[in-house]
């Protein structure tokens, strides 16, 4: 069963990292300005075209926050509204970055809240576990219900414990949610409480030997680079990670963790990633 459940992964994944076949949607991601105003001035049919994930330019653009992309598919006219292949809309990418200037424009222009993506999150979801308070207050003054439960029954006050952001658990607090409301398992938020240690200190020497490429079999999972005295890393979207020990590491947004393991030289070799629902090998190439 092990062996079968790695392979649907695999497929997953595998899905998520195939090129795209439409070069509107490969120049959003990569943050392409020029040229998604070209293909668009040549043919402005592909303002929703799709990749081969279900995905279109305005998905991309939105989780790898390219803003100045996302504006001008917004005013363009681009579907608002597009179910990708995650199940999810838009703006459940939108709300990866605490950007309240495009979710204002994005509503504004017809987005709908409360859909719900494959695994029952909702916008509201996604931007408490990124601990995007900015864009959680905006979503709860227009029309985010935060009663809605993933597919675990978590409502937006567990997300905010599973996630570990006090700030946010104490504005849903203040909003008077509710903190006695049980998820499938019967726990209540509290019980799912994620709790952040501290980081240390590493030098920039120390922070470059974990810079790379991690992939899972041919897939490139996660990229990993530094600036300044601080790890940057690229999943779907951009985040942070920080060590809270040497070759353990917390990501400053979602609610992950990654720990390294080296070889018999010493060099980092793979990591493990963990996510709220699964942890996944994945190895520096």
């Amino acid at each position: 069963m092990k062996k079968i459940s790695l392979l649907i992964i695999l497929v997953i994944i595998g899905k998520f990292l195939i090129a795209s076949d439409e070069p509107i949607v490969e120049a959003a991601k990569s943050g392409d300005l020029q040229t998604v105003k070209t293909i668009l001035a040549k043919d402005p049919s592909k303002l929703n075209a799709i990749d081969k994930n279900k995905y279109t330019a305005l998905h991309w653009a939105c989780m790898r926050a390219h803003w100045d992309v996302a504006e001008f598919l917004i005013k363009q006219g681009a579907d608002l509204n597009v179910i990708g292949g995650d199940g999810g809309t838009q703006i459940n990418w939108a709300v990866h970055h605490d950007n309240v200037e495009i979710i204002k424009l994005m509503v504004e222009k017809g987005a709908k809240l409360n859909s719900r993506n494959q695994w029952g999150m909702t916008e509201l979801h996604t931007a408490i576990w990124r601990g995007c308070i900015h864009v959680v207050e905006y979503l709860l003054d227009h029309g985010s219900n935060p009663m809605i439960k993933t597919n675990e029954g978590w409502t937006a006050m567990h997300y905010a414990y599973r996630s570990g952001h006090d700030n946010i658990i104490e504005m849903l607090k203040e909003k008077g949610l509710s903190t006695n409301v049980k998820d499938n398992q019967g726990r209540f938020p509290r019980h799912l409480y994620f709790k952040k240690p501290n980081p240390i200190k590493l030098s920039p020497a120390e922070l470059d030997e974990y810079i790379g490429k991690y992939y899972i079999g041919d897939y490139l999972m996660l990229e990993i680079w530094r600036e300044g005295g601080r790890l940057k890393i690229m999943e779907f979207g951009p985040d942070e990670i920080y060590p809270v020990a040497k070759d353990f590491f917390y990501f400053k947004q979602a609610p992950w963790t990654l720990i390294f393991s080296r070889d018999e030289k010493g060099k980092i070799h793979h990591a493990q990633l963990s996510f709220i629902r699964r942890s996944y090998t994945i190895v520096r190439k």
